[in-house]
């Protein structure tokens, strides 16, 4: 069942927050603002989006994000790739 009003600009400025209260808790789904008596602005409200009720675990179900036999000891790049970025880096440094 949709619930509308229909209030003049001034009316609306006086009232909005009392009218988002009331959207929230249901009792009205849609407000038209009037411009001189001539309808200009529409807006429908919407429900708030649903929340987990609890937020710790709510990704206990996207499967492991590391592989499991993931070796965290490992270096990132190997020795010959380090030296050449910093070799790189120092040539930059330089303005080479």
């Amino acid at each position: 069942m949709s619930t509308s009003l229909t209030l003049s600009a001034s009316d609306f400025k006086a009232t909005c927050l009392d009218i988002m209260d009331r959207a929230r808790a249901g009792a009205i789904d849609v407000v038209t603002i009037t411009k001189r008596g001539r309808p200009h602005v529409t807006i429908r409200f919407s429900s708030p989006p649903a929340m987990a009720a609890d937020p710790f675990g709510c990704m206990k179900d996207w499967g492991p994000l590391v592989p499991p036999d993931h070796d965290w000891s490992a270096p990132l790049v190997s020795d010959a790739e380090l030296d050449v970025m910093v070799a790189t880096l120092e040539q930059q440094f330089r303005g080479e």
